[in-house]
């Protein structure tokens, strides 16, 4: 038995739901107790942190003004100090940063996760030239959720690609054995029992590209006036408006339901008819997963990660992203033949299953921590001899 636990410190800059996140509080809670401590650094209340405290994590909450705070890293470093902390894990690309001029600082091994190209990545000017320099020299190890983020990783900014290693995100497969319906979707937002549900799952942000799934909506309502369409993530301020404004303007405001943030994603994913991913930019997609994980036919962009997800006519159908006629004809398509859609779902839920297994992500990410810890622990004998 393992007696001298190893404190890690998982970080990341935003509170949740999301897939990140998930990530996160996926890995803290399934760590082996006898090997590591966690200890969790969030940026503000929410989600995230409520999760971890019912999970009993330890989570300080260190405010951060955004970019370049330097009080925030300094902040840090004390905390990294007081706890004795001997591994940095970040996530996302503004604590991915911080995080390693706190390694730097503290001399601590840190690991980076990337999960998508948000924020300011392509955007070449001199503070991210310095930012990518830092991290690319500094980081331990470099983790990406997809073989595409990788391959971005390495053109944009340069990294070397041995450094970088893709980890996939896992699923709980569990979750999805024999889940329990629940109440009734349609009950709760009066959809009638015989009308074609399709549904997309992820907070309304940019990159999930939730007009072009509105404007594919405008098109099968056009044809199949009984279908309906479900969007289940959190959305909040001028997005959230927008789109909301843009259901009014297609007059869908009885096709379209905004469901908002659920806790019940895989009792809800079993009543679709059809899931359908509208992404322009994606670094994996845990809500795809989930799907096909439920046995339901998908449709998904060609964003990023998930062409890694989905075999196109083989587990489900892909289209070109911000391209509402050809997402709604694909569509339509899985409405028209049931019989290929049962086909599709049926593999890939086999597929899935094989390649994004949580219990397999975790003990990737355990033997990189171990890895990292053991090339820091060399240097310092060598450092003494």
């Amino acid at each position: 038995m393992v007696t001298n636990k190893t404190t890690i410190l998982h970080l990341i800059e935003t509170t949740g739901p999301g897939g990140a996140e998930t990530v996160l509080l996926n890995i803290v809670r399934r760590l082996d107790s006898q090997e590591f401590a966690s200890q969790v650094v969030v940026t503000g209340a929410g989600w995230l942190s409520e999760e971890l405290h019912r999970a009993c994590v330890p989570t300080t909450v260190l405010v951060s003004a955004g970019a370049n705070d330097w009080r925030f890293v300094l902040r840090l470093a004390k905390l990294i100090r007081e706890l004795g902390i001997e591994l940095l894990h970040s996530h996302l690309a503004g604590m991915n940063f911080y995080a390693c001029l706190a390694g730097l600082v503290c001399r601590k091994p840190v690991i980076v996760t990337y999960h998508g190209l948000i924020g300011d990545w392509q955007q070449r000017t001199l503070k991210n030239r310095i930012k990518y320099a830092l991290i690319r020299h500094v980081a331990s190890a470099v983790v990406t959720v997809s073989d595409f983020l990788r391959r971005e990783l390495v053109r944009t900014w340069g990294f070397n690609a041995e450094q970088v290693r893709r980890i996939y995100n896992g699923v709980d497969f569990r979750a999805f054995d024999q889940v329990p319906v629940g109440v009734s979707i349609r009950m709760q937002f009066g959809i009638p029992e015989t009308a074609p549900l399709v549904g997309m799952v992820g907070n309304i942000r940019t990159p999930k590209g939730y007009e072009y799934f509105v404007r594919a909506a405008r098109v099968v309502a056009d044809k199949r006036p009984a279908c309906r369409f479900l969007i289940v993530g959190q959305g909040k301020g001028k997005l959230l408006d927008e789109l909301r404004a843009l259901i009014t303007g297609l007059n869908l405001e009885e096709t379209v339901i905004l469901a908002g943030f659920r806790d019940d994603i895989p009792s809800i994913l079993r009543q679709l008819d059809v899931f359908a991913l509208s992404s322009v930019s994606e670094g994996l997609s845990i809500a795809t997963i989930e799907a096909m994980a439920a046995a339901r036919p998908v449709v998904v962009t060609d964003s990023g990660g998930p062409t890694e997800i989905v075999e196109d006519g083989v587990t489900g159908l892909v289209v070109a992203p911000a391209d509402p006629e050809a997402l709604a004809e694909k569509i339509m398509r899985l409405l028209d033949d049931p019989e290929l859609a049962r086909k599709f779902a049926l593999r890939a839920k086999e597929a899935v299953r094989s390649r994004f297994d949580l219990d397999a992500s975790v003990r990737n990410y355990v033997e990189l921590y171990r890895r990292c810890l053991a090339g820091r622990r060399a240097i310092k004998q060598n450092s003494k001899a």
